[in-house]
């Protein structure tokens, strides 16, 4: 009986050495994959605050390269404007050089006559441009006959509903066409 309790003993022993065996074997693991975890967890620290540095600095990059544009866009915008008054002062003063009648012009030339049409505005500057291109050397200024003063507004009207409306249009052409057909 000493034989097999001593053999239990063995055997007992041997099973407790072989979980001692693996409890230290375990407790490495754990101790390993701890340490792992750690370092894991500290390289996602530093790779988290590598993004945050990251964006931020891409974002103030974004933020100073939309500044530099709306400063580009406000110097261009200052410059066109600028260019804008030059013209349109330099414009006048060619008016006045070559005694046109800009609109200005043509209000007070107007007014000094009297006339009715101040009310209903001057002529328009392109008006009185192909007035002046087709030979009526005085359109728009006070120098024009007050009769031709009359029929331009009427002319006018005239001309724009021709352009607008097509039976209107039409209507005007065939009358055109029947009044030069009984002429001949």
């Amino acid at each position: 009986q000493a034989a097999g309790a001593a053999g239990l003993v063995a055997d007992l022993r041997r099973a407790l050495e072989e979980r001692d065996a693996k409890v230290a074997a375990a407790q490495d693991k754990r101790e390993q994959l701890e340490g792992a975890r750690l370092v894991a967890t500290q390289r996602r620290g530093d790779l988290e605050a590598a993004f945050q540095e990251r964006l931020e600095r891409e974002v103030s990059q974004k933020e100073q390269e939309l500044l530099e544009e709306v400063g580009y866009l406000r110097k261009t915008q200052e410059l066109k404007e600028k260019k804008l008054r030059d013209l349109a002062s330099e414009k006048e003063a060619l008016e006045r050089k070559a005694g046109g009648a800009s609109v200005a012009a043509a209000r007070a030339g107007l007014a000094a006559r009297g006339s009715e049409r101040v009310a209903e505005g001057p002529p328009i500057e392109p008006h009185v441009a192909l007035a002046r291109a087709a030979g009526h050397i005085e359109a728009g200024t006070a120098l024009e006959h007050p009769l031709l003063a009359l029929l331009d507004a009427p002319s006018l009207r005239l001309s724009a509903a021709l352009l607008k409306r097509p039976l209107l249009r039409r209507l005007f052409f065939l009358s055109s066409i029947l009044a030069w057909g009984l002429g001949l």
